[in-house]
Formats: structure tokens, C-alpha cells, sequence
């Protein structure tokens, strides 16, 4: 089986090149080297090392990955007929794309690839900026594009070769770290003519330090510069909590803070029918402060973390959306709702009631209406909105004929109960019908207020019928 032998030529020296690399390159097999723009190549030369070069490569094709992918596919067929060395800058297994399409390919052929430890850029870089890397480090091509960068680490930016690559990260940082951040840059690291210069990030394209040995290193951002993000109010939350905290927020359990989860989540619901989506984002903020607080406190008692609640939503929502995720075929978003509870029915292991599960936190006319909602699945329904019409009037008429205030009570509840069935039919909730009735109310009654004021008339000594005709006029406005 032929067999593709990769080696690193390290950071640039010809004496952090390992001695079984150096027998290897004079071994007598084909030597191909990814470039020749590499400090010890020339040496390598002088001392009788016989090699070919794919510097040809960079200058027909249109893209890094193009040069790396033809690279792979000259080295697997070349192999087919004999062993062969590929010689790499560095360590082959770090930053080199050359080498990782190379296995790929190498995978569904019968060539057999095989790598030799080596010394990366790494290993002098971490000793000229004193990074221990154990705190954390990312390593990325200089040629692709950050998406993304954990600005609680170190991030190595590797092959910076000229301005225009330097341009296209600095813009691409600038998206993560403030324009003034410091930032190394880093010239033949572990060799003589090493060069290190500490600017501020716009500066990073304006030197003239750029080659193929050439990196950027970023330092951790300081915990006061973390951009808002999912991790850094996981941060505050449990700063917050700690000794030296809030006060407050240290008294807090999960029972004292129910009051507020219910007000915040009323509170998004008011921005929702006020259209304001400036209020909206502030509500929804103050509602994720509520669901991020509980599980601190979970995870002080060692329950479940915020992890474990982001877990589960995940699983959730992927075991319930199989015509996303699986595969699943459905004609209708109604058939979606019923694939939904039929899921939700085998989490829980079936239940013997349909009233199994509903949540009695609820208010009152929403609670009703999800009892009405399951009652109406199994087919106990009226076949029209006439039933729960008739039935309203029915128990309006017991409620006027009760007699004592336990009767009063009971019917007024039959009462309530038959007009939020008849806002299911007309697709009414009756939560929020009534939430927008009683805004207009005091709406209207303000209006009463602020003509009394203007008129110097105490509201408390003016008659009803005075009364209803600002009203009547508040109606009108």
C-alpha cells in the first residue's frame, strides 16, 4: 500500500526540525514541500535535501482553498506508484488545510498517510508572549474569514502574509474587540530575526511586517469589556448571588421571587399589545432575568444549571418538530398541533385523564379555557358557538335567581365559565378581551378625572348622571 509520510519543517530554524524529519527528507523518496518561502528550505537545499515545490499553485489558482485541494489530489495520485514525503511549515496538524483535505482524500482511496510530530509556531510563540496555553487558546487561518472568536481566550491568527489578509481580520476583530484594543503582532517567532510589535487593533493593517511567518495574536478581553452574550449574564447572575454581592439578591429563594416572574411576564404581554418594540425587548430582558435568577438558585442547591434548562428546550423542541428534523411529512400546521400533543402524550407515558398536566398557576379564564380546549379533543363540545350562547344566557338567568351568596357564587363562576367557551368559538381569549376592557375602562374614567380637574369640580360630589354624560363623551375621543 503506498503511503503519504507528512512531516513539519517547524517554526522556521533548521534546528527545531526533528532528526527523524531531517533522515526522512534525505531518505531518498520524493520530497514535495507545500512552499518554498520557509527560513530552512534554502539550508535544506545546501545540504542535499532534492525537493519539488506547489508555490506554482498559489499563483494560477483563485482561492486558498483551491491551492490546498489541487495540493491533496497531486499528492494522492502521486502516491499511488511510490512512498512519498510532504514537507509542511510548522506542524502538520496545525493550520495546515493541506493536510486535513489530504486525509480526507486519502480515506477513500488505498493511500495511506501518516504523520510525524513536529514543532509548530505555536510552541515559540507561547514562550515570546508568555501565554501558557492550559487558560485557553484558539488558533485560526489568516486566509478564512471569523465568524466567531471566545474573547475569554487567546486568539491566535496564523499566516498573515500581507496587508490585505491583516485588513480582512482587523474588520473581521472589530466585530468582537473595541478598535483600541492591543493586539501582537508576532515576525519569526523562535528565531533570530523575531519581531514583536503591541499596537492597538486599527493599526493592525498599516506595518510593514507581513510574510508567511507573520501572526496575530489577541489577548482575552478583561471581564468589564464582555460584550452582552448568553455566558457573560450567566457571569453577573452568579456575581450577583456571591459574598460581597447584592444584598437583595442574596435574600431572594424561588418562592419570594414568584410574584415577580408572574408581573414581568404581564408586563411583555402589555408591550405585545402596545406594538412598542422598543418596550418589548426591555420586557423580554426583565423576564430572562427571572428564568436565568431561578436557575442560579437550582444551581446552588446543585438541581439543574442554566445548561441543563438550555439542554432540555434544545431536545424539546428537536423531538417535537420531526418534520423538521426527522423527516416527517405533514400537509398542515393543524396537523402539526396534533403530532405535537401526540408527542408530548408518549413523554409523559399517557395519562389517565385528559385534565393531566394542566398547569393551575394559571389565571382563571385561561385555565378555563385550556380544561374547555382538552374536554373538546376527546369530543365533549357544543357543535357551535350557539350552545355556549344559550348556555350564557341560561346561567345568567340562575345567577339573577340565586338566593344566597353561596348560590351567587356558584353561578357567577358557571357564568364566567360559559362566556370564556363562547370566546373559544368566536377565538377570543378572553384573558386578554377583558385586559383590554378594563384599560379602556380606567381610560375613560381618566377622562372623567381630568375634565373634573379642569373644571374645579370634586369627583366625589358630582352626580351619576353628570357622570355617565362625560362618559359618553370619553367614548367618543
Amino acid at each position: 500500500m503506498a503511503k503519504v509520510t507528512v512531516v513539519g519543517l517547524g517554526p522556521g530554524s533548521l534546528g527545531q526540525i526533528s532528526l527523524e524529519t531531517y533522515d526522512l527528507l534525505l531518505s531518498g523518496n520524493p520530497v514535495y514541500m507545500r512552499t518554498a518561502e520557509h527560513p530552512c528550505v534554502e539550508q535544506l537545499r545546501e545540504r542535499g535535501v532534492v525537493f519539488q515545490t506547489f508555490d506554482s499553485i498559489y499563483a494560477s489558482a483563485r482561492s486558498f482553498e483551491q491551492v490546498y485541494q489541487e495540493i491533496a489530489e497531486y499528492l494522492t495520485k502521486a502516491a499511488e506508484t511510490s512512498d512519498l514525503i510532504y514537507a509542511v511549515p510548522g506542524h502538520p496538524r496545525v493550520g495546515e488545510r493541506s493536510v486535513e483535505i489530504l486525509l480526507n482524500l486519502a480515506a477513500q482511496t488505498d493511500v495511506r498517510v501518516e504523520i510525524k510530530n513536529a514543532m509548530s509556531f505555536l510552541d515559540p510563540l507561547f514562550t515570546s508572549l508568555g501565554i501558557d496555553p492550559i487558560h485557553g487558546v484558539a488558533v485560526a487561518d489568516g486566509s478564512v474569514a471569523l465568524e466567531s472568536v471566545n474573547y475569554r481566550e487567546w486568539l491566535i491568527i496564523s499566516q498573515v502574509y500581507g496587508r490585505m489578509i491583516a485588513s480582512e481580520r482587523k474588520l473581521d476583530l472589530m466585530n468582537f474587540y473595541p478598535d483600541e484594543f492591543p493586539v501582537y503582532v508576532v515576525k519569526s517567532a523562535g528565531l533570530v530575526q523575531e519581531q514583536s510589535f503591541k499596537i492597538p487593533l486599527y493599526e493592525l493593517d498599516r506595518g510593514e511586517y507581513f510574510d508567511p511567518l507573520t501572526c496575530v495574536a489577541v489577548p482575552p478581553l478583561p471581564p468589564e469589556l464582555y460584550p452582552a452574550d448568553w455566558d457573560r449574564l450567566l457571569e453577573v447572575m452568579e456575581r450577583l448571588r456571591q459574598p460581597g454581592g447584592c444584598p437583595w439578591d442574596m435574600e431572594q429563594t424561588h418562592a419570594s421571587l414568584r410574584p415577580y416572574l408572574l408581573e414581568e411576564t404581564f408586563e411583555v404581554l402589555e408591550a405585545l399589545d402596545m406594538g412598542n418594540m422598543h418596550k418589548l425587548c426591555e420586557e423580554l430582558g426583565d423576564l430572562l432575568l427571572q428564568i436565568v435568577f431561578h436557575a442560579q438558585l437550582a444551581q446552588e442547591r446543585h438541581d439543574f444549571t442554566a445548561a441543563d434548562v438550555v439542554k432540555g428546550l434544545v431536545e424539546k423542541l428537536v423531538r417535537r418538530h420531526p418534520h423538521v428534523f426527522a423527516g416527517i411529512q405533514v400537509g398542515s400546521a393543524g396537523e402539526v398541533a396534533v403530532n405535537w400533543e401526540k408527542i408530548k402524550e408518549e413523554e409523559t407515558g399517557g395519562r389517565s385523564s385528559v385534565f393531566d398536566g394542566l398547569t393551575k398557576g394559571l389565571t382563571s379564564l385561561m385555565y378555563a379555557r385550556k380544561v374547555q380546549s382538552r374536554a373538546a379533543k376527546v369530543g365533549f363540545d357544543w357543535p357551535d358557538r350557539e350552545g355556549p350562547a344559550e348556555k350564557i344566557r341560561e346561567e345568567l338567568a340562575e345567577l339573577l335567581a340565586a338566593k344566597s351568596h353561596q348560590e351567587q357564587v356558584e353561578e357567577m363562576g358557571d357564568l364566567l365559565f360559559a362566556v370564556v367557551n363562547l370566546s373559544r368559538f368566536l377565538d377570543v381569549e378572553a384573558e386578554l378581551a377583558l385586559r383590554s376592557s378594563v384599560d379602556k375602562f380606567i381610560t375613560r374614567f381618566k377622562y372623567i378625572e381630568e375634565s373634573c380637574r379642569q373644571k374645579g369640580v370634586d369627583i366625589r360630589r358630582m352626580k351619576l348622571d353628570e357622570m355617565e354624560e362625560l362618559w359618553q363623551l370619553a367614548k367618543r375621543q
